[in-house]
């Protein structure tokens, strides 16, 4: 099993090498290639920090609010990059509730982990507005994120084919609603 893990998480940072290598020729960036390296046995290598990692990591996932938390304060920081927040939404957004061993797709905590951001999203709402809504926060960038996610398409494909199919077959005149006005 841990050799199956180990081969797992491997592939992943194969995955995420050729994202960013992808994304750093689209962008014809001059950012150096970041290397990652995953360790086969962290016990070894890690001993003396491994287990106050592990109860950090484990108290702050069971924790929404630590991490909503964190999210505000690499919001408000000031020297913050567009690449931290890319990283920090790739790390919730992919990788952080994942769990291999439990093979669930709907992933409850990243559900319940979004649900939350919304709700922050919408309290701090001044007024009502469609062009601000999650626009250039960590939220937006969370959310275009998943939306991007295999498992989200295929849902939606299931749930929408059918009525956009109706919909385009269909030969009635639809009334049409313009909002900007």
């Amino acid at each position: 099993m841990k050799k199956l893990l180990f081969e797992i998480f491997k592939n992943k940072i194969k995955i995420k090498e050729t994202i960013e290598f992808n994304q750093k020729i689209s962008r014809q960036d001059k950012i150096p290639n970041l290397n990652y390296q995953l360790c086969e046995n962290p016990e070894k290598l890690l001993s003396e920090c491994l287990n106050p990692i592990e109860k950090f990591l484990f108290k702050f996932r069971n924790d929404f609010q630590l991490q909503l938390k964190l999210i505000d304060l690499i919001e408000k920081n000031e020297n913050k990059t567009d690449a931290d927040l890319e990283n920090l939404v790739d790390f919730f957004c992919h990788y952080y509730y994942e769990n291999l061993l439990i093979q669930n797709p709907e992933h409850d905590e990243l559900l319940i982990f979004c649900f939350l951001l919304l709700e922050k999203e919408i309290e701090n709402m001044n007024s009502p507005s469609v062009s601000s809504f999650l626009d250039c926060s960590f939220n937006g960038s969370l959310f275009k994120s998943y939306a991007k996610r295999s498992d989200l398409k295929l849902y939606f494909s299931m749930i929408l084919n059918e009525l956009i199919l109706n919909v385009d077959n269909n030969t009635d005149t639809f009334l049409e609603i313009d909002i900007s006005r």
